[in-house]
């Protein structure tokens, strides 16, 4: 097991806390939030990932120690791994095949890592890593928890690989009472097990952050703003279509687009096609998005599925009037028709809401001035990280 950082702490209880990788995104950064308000005077705390580096790496604080645990380690020690642990290795492994087969010698690496798990408390933050999972639930650790982020699709093949790791764990923290009821109602022998715990805020850090770039202001022109992973689930496929029928009733618009992904380049080529490349602006990945969000007129997320919006939230924060997807967690994070617009998932209805805000400023002063009142603190919400650790 390679090491990249490390910290002499020697405390009472020890936690590791196991994730994939530390590019920006939303997992990533309330991660981070996490782990900088955690009390590592108090816990012996240590971060296992599977690779080094993304753009939030060097933000990790000093006092969590980093293990990388390399793919071309894994199978150093397979001879050395006991028989039973083995085993049960191929039980999680064999369930896992059945849902994807070239999942399966992928999988079969991670066995002689497992041992190296050790910590009273071990906490796994990407439930839709196999390897994260199989790292967590063959761990030695006392108390296991898994992190559940987000509402998966009926057909994501991950729902297939991830019941045989359930019984392992000693509780599920889920990002929302909407991911919460989710889980529960598909898993629902686990269901005494789940408790949700919201992402931690940073009000005054992104306030702070959203200063230190002023983007150019153009004279009419209606500026939107939407930060998330350029993905299916994340509905960009409407954007280009939103942005022409803005275009063609009128309005002089230009759209930042915040992030990457797989269907980039398929959203540009689509934006091309429209009529509307000039309009649209992709920005690529920034570990700072909020001065493009401050400077917006309107902040649009498109998304068809969240578990809790982590760039809606900090919307909120910079007291952005905001056009969202209706569904369950948005629920959780804003009022209907008193600082949002919620909007079927679909052109026309984002054309629609959208349109609204930009012909009222009165409204959108209002939805400005009802963030503005908004309580954003939710420190508290560690003490039911702590309370599970110290139970």
């Amino acid at each position: 097991m390679k090491k990249k950082k490390t910290c002499n702490n020697t405390r009472e209880k020890s936690v590791r806390f196991i994730h994939w990788n530390m590019l920006v995104g939303g997992a990533e950064k309330s991660l981070l939030r996490l782990l900088k308000n955690f009390d590592c005077e108090k816990y012996d705390t240590a971060l296992t990932m599977h690779e080094a580096g993304g753009e939030l790496f060097s933000e990790i604080p000093e006092g969590v120690k980093v293990d990388i645990v390399p793919m071309e380690s894994f199978s150093e020690d397979c001879a050395r791994l006991p028989f039973g642990k083995m085993m049960k290795s191929f039980y999680y492994a064999f369930r896992c095949k059945r849902a994807k087969e070239d999942r399966f010698d992928w999988l079969m690496k991670i066995y002689d890592l497992c041992h190296h798990i050790t910590a009273d408390t071990v906490i796994v933050y990407a439930f839709v890593s196999p390897f994260c999972l199989q790292l967590g639930a063959l761990s030695t650790a006392k108390r296991k928890a898994l992190w559940i982020h987000g509402i998966l699709a009926p057909d994501d093949v991950f729902l297939k690989v991830l019941p045989p790791f359930l019984d392992a764990f000693d509780t599920f923290f889920c990002v929302s009472e909407a991911v919460r009821v989710w889980f529960n109602e598909l898993y629902p022998e686990q269901a005494s097990k789940t408790v949700v715990m919201y992402n931690l805020t940073d009000t005054e850090k992104i306030r702070m952050l959203a200063d230190e770039e002023a983007l150019p202001v153009e004279k009419d022109v209606s500026v939107l703003c939407t930060v998330t992973r350029i993905v299916r689930d994340k509905g960009t496929e409407l954007i280009p279509e939103i942005a022409r029928r803005l275009t063609e009733d009128g309005y002089n618009i230009r759209w930042y687009l915040v992030g990457d992904g797989y269907m980039r380049e398929y959203i540009e080529q689509i934006a091309g096609q429209l009529g509307v490349a000039d309009k649209i602006i992709f920005c690529g990945t920034k570990i700072n998005p909020y001065p493009y969000v401050k400077a917006c007129d309107v902040y649009v997320q498109p998304t068809f599925s969240e578990g809790f919006c982590l760039s809606v939230n900090e919307a909120k924060i910079l007291c952005r009037p905001i056009v969202v997807t209706d569904i369950p967690c948005m629920y959780e994070q804003l009022e209907p028709n008193k600082n949002a617009l919620f909007a079927e998932w679909s052109i026309d209805a984002f054309v629609e809401k959208t349109e609204k805000l930009l012909d009222s400023p009165e409204l959108r002063e209002q939805f400005t001035e009802d963030l503005k009142n908004a309580v954003y603190d939710n420190q508290r919400e560690l003490d039911k990280l702590y309370s599970f650790i110290d139970g």
